[in-house]
């Protein structure tokens, strides 16, 4: 920027010059050099304007002003249109304005005579962190050759930021559909039944209006329209309407120029009547429609679109609902987004009830957030997840839950009462090694009317490593009850565990006149081991002792995967079986295998 102060700094002619000492080829493009003619003033403050190259928040174009008020008073900027302005022929100021902290900005736009006073007039506004158009209407009472526009802010030490300023004799306004053509007082008559040539459709209301901006034309267009779903073409069992009531449409259309002030917009909705559109053939009946197209977004009478595009829907499918929203704009503070929903309710597919399933979408420059949430049935039991993705410049994130009830398989003998995980997954992005950070689960189920179990559990996993695995196990059986357990040794790589119980047993048999009793005394013991780098290293071994009134044995067996520094390379499997028993007159036979 250049600022030209003195009288003796006047110059005819300027060399734009651009240096790159970068060593590397440097690529330029829409190099331009724009002289402010905007002129600065204050009453009470010291006004200070800056242009704002920044064509990705400028309302239009590749920049805006920026004017800030330091100090109690009023900060202007004004600009002196020079033309033939006849008298009596109104003309009208435009301006875009918006608060640069978001914080409400109060000012106002004039246009008149450079004195002001009664030949200028004005409109007050607020702004806010969006871009809103303020215009303020003047009529010259005798022909003049120079209009003043301004812009002021007088809200103490603030800025507020200007873009698209014009001056113009528009002869109206294109946001606006205001003048609306003849149509029924009443809702059963229409201009034209079968309108378009389609059966059934009722064209109540259209409205239209033309204007010139800035000499360029511009026409705005809304239309109401009935469907009678009885007069709906079609086949009788694949009509484009389906139910009794009527559904109701509304089209609204801005065609301007440039194109990007265009916009559209269609939608209808049939609420909870039983109406709906049949879509493929009736395998979709859409209840609720509406598709919007606003590049900078626009507002049509009532009818206000935001920046962007948007399609949504509600159609019945089945006895269930599919649920579609999906939107692309720019939010309030100018910054883009992408966002949807796709949602399923009560939907039956193949002996699945579909009860509830959501995808959500956002992404914006800052965050990309995806997420998933379903809770289904399957003829076993319920089914539900809750899982969540987000992802930005430095990695992926994954988090989630899912868990399972009263799954009943095997004619209900067997009963997945309840299973829950929990995990946890971060990926850098430029990096292929992962974490997956103490994912937890647990969970019980039941076999028969006596046998259960419960279990819990934990796993963790580092650039494709385990470093913690640990799973126990509660079995029960009538009044037994035993734990089993495996863990995994980070430091020396072992996965081990083992599990060990004892039960009694009461046994007694009549014989003749005589009652036998027995009381055999179980303990068993199991143990088990692998060094992951060497699966070929696990081992089970397999103990437990018996004894019964007179006598008493052991069992002993090791399985060997394979070759390990601890068992040798020659190691076999074996097992051995030793009984002892004692007979009355202290006779005793014992015997190995």
């Amino acid at each position: 920027r250049l600022a030209i102060k003195n009288s003796g700094h006047i110059f005819s002619s300027a060399r734009v010059h651009i240096t790159d000492n970068s060593g590397a080829t440097l690529d330029v493009d829409d190099v331009s050099v724009q002289l402010n003619d905007w002129q600065v003033t204050g009453w009470g403050s010291t006004a200070v304007q800056t242009i704002v190259n920044d064509g990705a928040s400028a309302q239009q174009g590749t920049g805006y002003l920026s004017l800030t008020n330091d100090g109690s008073g009023t900060a202007a900027a004004y600009y002196d249109s020079q033309a033939t302005y006849t008298a009596g022929a109104q003309q009208f100021m435009t301006a875009w304005v918006r608060s640069a902290s978001g914080t409400p900005t109060t000012g106002y736009i004039e246009l008149g005579a450079t004195s002001g006073g009664t030949q200028a007039a004005s409109t007050w506004f607020t702004a806010t962190s969006k871009w809103t158009k303020v215009t303020v209407p003047f009529t010259p009472g005798s022909t003049m050759s120079v209009l003043r526009m301004l812009v002021s802010n007088t809200s103490p030490n603030s800025t507020l930021e200007i873009d698209t300023v014009n001056i113009t004799d528009q002869t109206g306004t294109i946001d606006g559909v205001k003048a609306p053509l003849p149509h029924p007082e009443r809702g059963y008559a229409y201009l034209w039944d079968d309108a378009f040539g389609i059966k059934g459709a009722h064209l109540w209301s259209i409205t239209g209006q033309i204007a010139i901006i800035n000499g360029k034309p511009a026409i705005g267009v809304g239309a109401t329209m009935y469907f009678d779903p009885s007069k709906s073409p079609g086949p009788a069992n694949d009509p484009l309407i389906t139910g009794t009531a009527w559904i109701k449409g509304d089209m609204e259309l801005q065609v301007s120029y440039p194109p990007l002030n265009s916009c559209f917009g269609f939608d209808f909705n049939a609420g909870d009547t039983g109406s709906a559109v049949s879509i493929a053939k009736g395998a979709l009946k859409a209840t609720q429609f509406s598709i919007n197209v606003a590049p900078k977004g626009c507002t049509i009478g009532d009818y206000a679109l935001p920046m962007g595009a948007s399609l949504s829907f509600n159609a019945a499918l089945g006895e269930g609902t599919v649920h579609l929203d999906l939107a692309v704009g720019v939010d309030e503070d100018q910054q883009p987004y992408a966002r949807g929903e796709v949602g399923v309710n009560n939907l039956v597919i193949g002996g699945t009830t579909f009860k509830t399933m959501l995808l959500s979408v956002n992404v914006t420059p800052t965050s990309q957030d995806v997420s998933f949430d379903g809770d289904f049935i399957l003829p076993m039991g319920l089914f539900k997840g809750d899982l969540k993705m987000t992802a930005n410049v430095a990695d992926l994130y994954l988090k989630g839950d899912v868990s399972v009830s009263d799954w009943q398989m095997v004619g209900g003998s067997f009963d997945v009462e309840r299973f829950d995980f929990s995990m946890e997954y971060k990926v850098p992005f430029g990096n292929p090694c992962g974490t997956m950070s103490d994912t937890i689960t647990d969970g019980s189920m039941s076999m028969g009317k006596r046998t259960g179990l419960e279990f819990a559990g934990r796993l963790a996993t580092s650039c494709g490593s385990l470093d913690v695995l640990m799973f126990e196990y509660d079995y029960w059986h009538g009044g037994f009850d035993q734990k089993f357990r495996i863990d995994y040794d980070k430091s020396t790589h072992l996965l081990a565990g083992g599990a060990f119980f004892e039960f009694e047993r009461s046994m007694s048999w009549k014989f003749l006149s005589h009652r036998y009793r027995r009381h055999p005394d179980f303990a068993i013991g199991l143990a088990y081991k692998m060094d992951v780098r060497h699966p070929e290293s696990a081992a089970l071994t397999l103990g437990g002792t018996v004894s019964v009134s007179g006598g008493s044995g052991s069992v002993l067996c090791q399985i060997n995967g394979g070759a390990s520094e601890e068992w040798g390379p020659d190691q076999d499997d074996g097992c051995t079986l030793d009984v002892y028993v004692k007979v009355g007159g202290g006779r005793s036979y014992h015997a190995e295998w």
